[in-house]
């Protein structure tokens, strides 16, 4: 039901139910990963990393939470550790086009063309769309220059 919820939108309405499932299941990894994901989706990424963590101190190899963990952190910006997860994500679904496409648009971000283009392929190769994945590297490198347009402005604006 939770699931329901968070898939339209009621994110709130999922997270009193996850919250109460923990009562009765608190070493549950699906609970815990479902909780994080609806709290990235409110944007308290700092609660979704607590359930995330918690998913995997339960469950170490569950897919699920290193993938939306490695998302939350590029939600926040955090390079490094959302590479690290992606990649832990992979080593665990080894054709997974969300974890190589992930880390495409990463590794793409820190302007590490080689990585980039390695799993660019990794992800086309197992099924991802090549146009799909050029686009949403476009996408994400045009947000990327936005960011740093608007942190240099401010830069120049304090001086």
């Amino acid at each position: 039901m939770g699931r329901s919820y968070s898939d339209i939108g009621f994110n709130n309405e999922a997270i009193d139910i996850y919250n109460k499932l923990l009562q009765y299941t608190p070493y549950n990894s699906t609970v815990h990963n479902n909780l994080g994901m609806a709290y990235s989706a409110e944007g308290d990424f700092e609660t979704a990393m607590v359930h995330y963590n918690d998913a995997l101190k339960f469950d170490p190899h569950y897919y699920f939470a290193h993938i939306n963990k490695a998302n939350c952190y590029f939600y926040q910006y955090k390079l490094e550790e959302a590479i690290e997860c992606a990649k832990k994500a992979l080593e665990l679904k080894n054709n997974d086009t969300n974890s190589s496409g992930l880390l495409a648009i990463l590794y793409a971000l820190k302007n590490d063309k080689e990585n980039s283009e390695k799993y660019f392929h990794i992800a086309v190769n197992n099924g991802k769309k090549p146009k799909e994945m050029e686009e949403a590297i476009k996408y994400y490198l045009a947000e990327r220059a936005e960011i740093l347009q608007e942190i240099e402005y401010e830069k120049n604006s304090l001086n």
